[in-house]
Formats: structure tokens, sequence, C-alpha cells
């Protein structure tokens, strides 16, 4: 009993696998970007809260006189 087995083509995947190596470097380039930017907004909120919180507490020690001064 003679057995042939079949010959399937050889597929190259080297192509496919590059383009999804490609892809996924510039979706984790994007995602790196977006936390940069996520990250610097916080930062930026977080400093502009600091400074109102100044601003209030020196308007309040400035302000606080005013009652002494009008009696």
């Amino acid at each position: 009993m003679d057995l042939k087995i079949p010959s399937f083509p050889q597929t190259d995947y080297s192509g496919i696998i590059e383009e999804a190596n490609r892809r996924n470097a510039e979706l984790n380039k994007a995602l790196d970007e977006a936390a940069e930017e996520r990250e610097k907004r916080y930062n930026d909120g977080v400093e502009r809260e600091k400074r109102m919180i100044e601003l209030l507490e020196s308007i309040d020690k400035n302000t606080s006189v005013l009652s002494d001064m009008l009696k």
C-alpha cells in the first residue's frame, strides 16, 4: 500500500508578522503619548489648584484686617 502524503504550499508569514509588529509599535507609541499628555494635564491641574489655594489664603489674610479697620 503506497500512501501519498499531500504537499501543501509553504506560506510566508514574515510579512504579516512584520506588519503586525509595526502596527503594535505604533499603537504602543500612541498609548505612551496619550499617557504622557494625561499626566501633564493632571499635573497642570494640580499646580493650578495649589496656586488657587495660595491666592485664596492670601486674600483671606489680607481681608481679615478689614473688620478691625472698620471698627
